[in-house]
Parts: C-alpha cells; structure tokens; sequence
C-alpha cells in the first residue's frame, strides 16, 4: 500500500515537473518571440538600410517562424499528452487502491467474525466446563454426606456397643460381689 502512495506522490510530482516544464517552455516561446520580434526588427531596418529586401532572407524568417510555431504545438501536443497520462495513471492507481482497501475491509470483516467465533466457541465450552465442574461438587458432596453419615453411625454403633459391654461388666461384677459376699459370708 505505501508502495501506491509512493507511485501516486511520484506521479504528482512527475505532473508538476511537466507543468514547470511547460510554464518554461511558455517563457522560452515569449523569449523567442521577443528574440523574433527583435530579429524583425533588424531585419527590418537591414532592409530598408539596403533598400532592396532580400527575398531569400524574409523566405528564412518565415521559415524560421513557421518551425517555431511547429515546435511550440509540438510541445504543447507533448505537454497535454503527458498530462493526460499522469491523470489516466493516478485514476488507474486510484482504482487498483480502492480494490486493495474493499479488499482489507473484506478480510478484516472475516478476521472479527472469525475471532467472534471463536470467543462463542470458548464460552460454550467454559460453560460446558463449569457445568461438568458442578456436577463433580455436587457428587463429592453427596459423597461426602454419605461418608459423614456411615461414619456417624459407626460412631453411635461403638458408643452403643461400649455401653452395652459397660453394662454387662457392671453386672458381671456385681454377680461376681454377691457371690464373693455369700461365700465370705456377710
């Protein structure tokens, strides 16, 4: 892209080159003019001063005025054909630079539907992620509340159970105390 703008500043100043050109060229002509008309006027006063005119001579000055006049259309042809040129150039490089921004526009419109894309993607699977993350909570809870109840039962079953063997115990030794009382005789 800096490349075209490179070509169309070139373009620019290659358009004021052949103006600068032409305005010289226009000064040229007026100083050839005053050159002429100051050749005519020599040739002018040659003439009277001979006071014959040389045919051949006026033929070389019309000549020489023709040829001018034959190159300054020349130049001007060649002056506004240049100029044509560097507007059909600048008006091509135009074109081919608003195809190259529609391009870049195209691109980056797919670019941000693409990264759109992928951003939805990546919330629905995070979403996706979370729910599987919960699912896991709430199972290692319910697991949790299971463990907590066997072992709260285990718990109850043991207090239970060392109850019952105190009892047992209390009555075995107060069998055993009233045994041993009747046979020592209290």
């Amino acid at each position: 892209m800096t490349s075209d703008v490179e070509t169309l500043v070139e373009s620019y100043d290659r358009f004021h080159e052949l103006e600068a050109e032409n305005r010289t060229l226009k000064d040229t002509i007026v100083s050839l003019r005053h050159e002429l008309e100051a050749m005519k006027f020599e040739t002018d006063d040659a003439v009277q001063q001979a006071a014959a005119g040389s045919a051949s001579e006026l033929a070389q000055v019309k000549a020489t005025v023709v040829s001018l006049r034959d190159e300054l259309e020349r130049l001007k042809f060649e002056n506004e054909d240049a100029i044509q040129q560097a507007v059909s150039e600048a008006n091509s490089e135009t074109a081919q630079l608003k195809l190259t921004v529609g391009s870049l526009r195209d691109e980056m419109e797919k670019l941000r539907f693409d990264k759109e894309e992928s951003v939805q993607q990546a919330i629905s699977e995070s979403a996706n992620e979370l729910g599987q993350l919960k699912d896991t909570i709430q199972s290692l809870r319910d697991e949790l509340e299971r463990v907590k109840f066997n072992y709260e039962d285990q718990i109850q079953e043991m207090e239970r159970a060392g109850r019952d063997e105190k009892t047992h115990l209390q009555q075995t030794i107060a069998t055993l105390r009233d045994e041993l009382e009747a046979k020592h005789g209290k």
